[in-house]
C-alpha cells in the first residue's frame, strides 16, 4: 500500500483502501462466498472533492476466472444488493449482465465496503469509477449498482473504462449513457 500511496501523493491524493490482489472469497458466511474479487484502488482528492475506485484490469489466473464466468445474471437480482429497491427503480435499472463481472463489483461494494467508504464520504464529493478491460466492465456495473442505489440518488458517480467489454444487455447500456464513458 505504501507504493500506490506514493504514486498518488504527489498527485494529490490519499489512498483510502485497496485490495492489491485479485482472488476468491472464501467466507462461508460471505452472501458472495465464491465470488471472484478483481484487484481495486479507492482514492480522495480532497482539493478537487473527488473520490475514485480504480478497478484493475486481467492480470492473473483469479481475474481470467472472472472473465470466463460469462453467464447471465440481473443486475438487481432478489437477494442482490442488500438495499432495499423501490419497485420503479427496479425496473429502470434492472438487466441482464455479465455475472463474473456482477458478482466482482458486489463483492468491491458490499462485502469489501467500498459502498460504506463512498456514503462515509461527503456528499459534495464526485464519485469516479474507472478501469480497464475487466476493470472498465466491473467499473460500469459499480455505475449501474450506485445508480439504483436509493442513497446515491442526486450524487455525481460516472464512469469510465478504457477497453470495456460488452458486460450489459443492450437496454441497460442505453440507461448507461451519460454515466458511463468507454
Amino acid at each position: 500500500a505504501w507504493f500506490l500511496s506514493s504514486l498518488v501523493a504527489p498527485q494529490g491524493y490519499v489512498l483510502l483502501d485497496e485490495l492489491l490482489q485479485s482472488g476468491t472469497d472464501t467466507r462461508e458466511r460471505s452472501w458472495t462466498k465464491g465470488a471472484k474479487r478483481p484487484a481495486f484502488a479507492l482514492l480522495a482528492h480532497p482539493a478537487t472533492r473527488e473520490l475514485v475506485l480504480v478497478v484493475r484490469g486481467t492480470q492473473d489466473k483469479h481475474d481470467h476466472l472472472i472473465d470466463i464466468d460469462f453467464a447471465t445474471d440481473r443486475l438487481l437480482s432478489p437477494k442482490h444488493p442488500p438495499f432495499a429497491v423501490d419497485p420503479t427503480q427496479r425496473e429502470a435499472w434492472d438487466g441482464a449482465v455479465h455475472r463474473g463481472m456482477v458478482k466482482g463489483a458486489r463483492y468491491v461494494l458490499f462485502e469489501h465496503g467500498a459502498r460504506s467508504a463512498l456514503l462515509a464520504a461527503p456528499s459534495d464529493y464526485s464519485i469516479r469509477v474507472v478501469g480497464h478491460s475487466l476493470g472498465a466492465g466491473t467499473a460500469a456495473l459499480v455505475v449501474a449498482l450506485l445508480a439504483a442505489d436509493p442513497l446515491f440518488q442526486g450524487r455525481d458517480v460516472t464512469g469510465v473504462g478504457f477497453g470495456m467489454p460488452a458486460c450489459v444487455e443492450p437496454a441497460l447500456a442505453e440507461k448507461l449513457k451519460g454515466r458511463v464513458t468507454s
